[in-house]
């Protein structure tokens, strides 16, 4: 029951949120959601939300999907919670301020350096993230989702 009303509140978020600013400046930029070049696994656009909103996706290896975030107020974070999510960042930290505080989940991993996240990516299967359309990744990513 508590994951049917998380899952609502979700919908009705992303129903009525508008893009941030800071996303309409950079709408033109696109992004990619990376994982292991090995994962087998083929995510869908739902799946990486559900992903990134904290809900369980289990893979075909068996493991739950993981993800792993830039900091707070980056422009690439901003964007992606707009191209991919459908959600404000504003609307993203209220929504797990209220899960952290409840105990219902965790908001996803949060790295500094898009090197760090990369080094997690290889170390860890089934963690997706994102990076800028273009960006050179290392051997051993791929890119498993494009916005348009």
């Amino acid at each position: 029951m508590k994951k049917l009303t998380l899952f609502i509140t979700l919908l009705i978020l992303i129903a009525v949120s508008p893009l941030s600013a800071n996303a309409q400046l950079l709408s033109s930029t696109n992004i990619w959601v990376i994982s292991q070049s090995n994962e087998k696994h083929h995510f869908t656009l739902s799946q990486i939300k559900k992903t990134y909103l904290g809900l369980k996706v289990d893979l075909d290896s068996g493991i739950a999907a993981q993800a792993v975030v830039m900091p707070n107020h980056t422009a690439i974070r901003g964007l992606f919670n707009a191209k991919v999510i459908g959600l404000t960042d504003s609307r993203i930290r209220s929504f797990w301020a209220q899960v952290n505080f409840s105990g219902r989940g965790k908001a996803p991993l949060e790295l500094p350096k898009q090197q760090d996240i990369f080094d997690y990516i290889l170390a860890n299967p089934g963690t997706i993230s994102f990076v800028v359309e273009g960006t050179p990744l290392p051997q051993g990513i791929k890119v498993i989702y494009k916005t348009n």
